[in-house]
């Protein structure tokens, strides 16, 4: 018994100690996993080759060339061609068989395609040294209506499609997308660069100005544009005398849109380097001569930008109108050119709306105020828009915020925007504001007061203006603390009864206002409400209906009108109705 459990004690030992092994090599092999981690072994340079042996070559694996889309598709069209020619003994027995295959006009197809794509990126790196980021996005998003839409218009004359059709019609969108990118980068060219720049930057030719690379490539580029459309129109024109209405209404319509469009940016381009030769003569060569052109000269490059673009606009209408009417008289209902018209027409009518308000304000331009030399001191000399000095004779001051600007820059800024340049305000709305209120001012007291009675009862107060008045005391040197009133205003809407509580605020300083004075609580009463003036009679601001401000004993008379004192100005006193006095708060 005691020799069988000696062997039991044994075998647990010896399996312990083989745990314990096991134990220990798993650790010795981690720590070595961790240390090649850390420090992993380098390889091991290869020996220098003798004098006498000669190098021994790696291979190297070359991954085969990449095969561009053109390449793929001119290799496939001259395959198509040497099969053609090849398998076939005779040229006309080739030539049949090219222009019967399906295959054929597929693969053929496709290598036009590519070949026009060739085309436009070669005008495109000649006259615009490539297409920017934003324009290749604006032209894809271009190329996808346009080809949608021209696909769509196409399929009216499909009884007449051909060969010759369909290559016309790529040559179509080709010339379609070179005027779109050359229409984007004139826009960006007028808005972003100067057109003239020095000739040097030393020396004699340092006072020479010249046109920009860019822009003088541009100029060829659209010029070129307008003779294409131009031959493109009258050989379509030629063709639809000759043999009557066809696929040629399509192309004729095309190419007209084309050509008003390129001949507008070609004279917007115009003006923009004449504006940039008067400013770099007024900036650069310091001339008399161009100080007292350039302002005119804006007033007149204002006019001039809208009338190209208005123009434009109108005879692209006129166009697809003309278009629509000879689709409907020859080939029926042109449902697919509804969009284009109503697009035309809307944009046509947001321009004339734009030019009979640029008109208006054109019109009331003389109406604007002179600035005075302390209004010009106050808010500065220099014009925002053309960050050049103004004085009282060649600037204007706008309605309502009162922002003074060159006539000239105000009236170029006109053009695009009919609001202040500073606050964005619209001016037609200030100035409207400003003449009831001039109106409401010079009014007599009698037309008030029986505006005021017709109005009363209507009008309910919906709002608290709060006036505060705060002042040092220069014995005390303390402040007094702000009370709060509640003044319960009861009004009768549609038969109920309401009581409407309106709490005010207001610090008053004994300094400012002696203990014996009282304030009073009015509210605007007038359906025009009330203008604030100052004791000149110079306008302030305007207070609408129904609001309440604080009023002071003082009283004065201007034109036999009765005003009455409130925080910043004299209010008259027909348009406003007493609430409650409020007496000085004790401190």
């Amino acid at each position: 018994m005691s020799a069988e459990i000696e062997d039991l004690v044994n075998e647990e030992a010896r399996r312990q100690r083989e745990r314990e092994e096991e134990m220990e090599r798993m650790l010795l092999a981690q720590e070595q996993d961790q240390e090649e981690t850390m420090n992993p072994p380098q390889e091991e340079e290869p020996p220098l080759p003798e004098l006498n042996e000669q190098p021994i070559l790696q291979e190297t694996s070359h991954s085969p060339p990449k095969i561009s889309y053109r390449q793929a598709s001119f290799m496939a069209a001259a395959a198509l061609i040497f099969h053609a020619f090849r398998s076939r003994e005779q040229y006309y027995l080739a030539a049949v068989y090219l222009s019967s295959s399906k295959w054929a006009y597929v693969i053929l197809g496709n290598a036009l395609i590519a070949s026009l794509a060739a085309v436009f990126d070669g005008f495109t790196a000649v006259f615009l040294s490539g297409l920017r980021l934003q324009e290749a996005e604006g032209l894809q998003d271009y190329f996808r209506w346009n080809l949608t839409e021209t696909c769509i218009a196409l399929t009216m004359f499909r009884a007449e499609l051909s060969l010759s059709t369909a290559i016309e019609f790529l040559i179509l969108i080709l010339v379609k997308c070179l005027h779109q990118v050359a229409m984007m980068r004139e826009q960006l060219l007028r808005v972003t660069e100067d057109a003239v720049i020095p000739f040097s930057d030393h020396g004699v030719l340092a006072s020479i100005p010249v046109i920009r690379r860019g822009h003088a490539k541009l100029f060829v580029f659209l010029l070129l544009l307008q003779l294409l459309d131009l031959w493109v129109v009258q050989r379509a024109v030629a063709i639809l005398i000759q043999k009557g209405p066809s696929v040629n209404i399509l192309f004729a319509f095309e190419a007209a849109i084309s050509l008003v469009s390129a001949w507008s940016h070609l004279l917007l381009w115009t003006l923009h380097v004449l504006d940039g030769l008067l400013h770099y003569g007024h900036d650069q060569l310091q001339s008399i001569f161009f100080r007292h052109i350039l302002h005119p000269w804006r007033e007149y490059k204002a006019t001039l930008t809208f009338a190209v673009e208005l123009q434009a606009q109108a005879i692209q209408f006129l166009f697809y109108l003309t278009f629509f009417s000879i689709v409907l008289t020859y080939y029926g209902m042109p449902i697919n050119l509804f969009r284009e018209v109503y697009v035309s027409f809307s944009a046509l009518r947001e321009r004339l709306n734009a030019f009979f308000k640029y008109r208006r304000l054109m019109a009331n331009m003389n109406r604007f105020a002179a600035a005075s030399d302390e209004e010009l001191e106050e808010q500065g000399s220099v014009c925002i828009i053309c960050r050049d000095e103004m004085t009282v004779r060649d600037c204007k001051r706008l309605p309502g915020c009162r922002h003074i600007f060159h006539k000239s820059c105000l009236r170029e800024w006109l053009v695009q925007q009919q609001s202040c340049p500073t606050c964005r305000t619209d001016i037609s709305t200030m100035q409207a504001q400003e003449g009831a209120a001039n109106a409401a001012q010079q009014r007599g007291e009698d037309q008030v007061i029986a505006e005021a009675d017709d109005s009363h009862g209507m009008q309910n107060a919906t709002d608290v203006e709060q006036e505060v008045f705060s002042t040092n005391n220069v014995d005390t040197q303390q402040q007094n603390k702000n009370q709060s009133d509640a003044i319960p205003e009861k009004h009768n809407d549609a038969g109920l009864t309401k009581t409407k509580t309106i709490r005010f605020a207001a610090t008053l300083e004994s300094t400012a206002i002696p203990s014996d004075r009282t304030v009073t609580l009015l509210r605007v009463s007038c359906p025009l409400g009330a203008p604030v003036t100052r004791s000149d009679g110079s306008f302030v601001r305007f207070i609408p209906s129904g609001l309440l401000v604080l009023g002071f004993p003082e009283r004065m008379s201007r034109h036999g009108l009765q005003l009455v004192k409130i925080a910043d100005g004299w209010i008259p006193e027909s348009t406003v109705d007493q609430l409650s006095e409020i007496e000085r708060p004790d401190c």
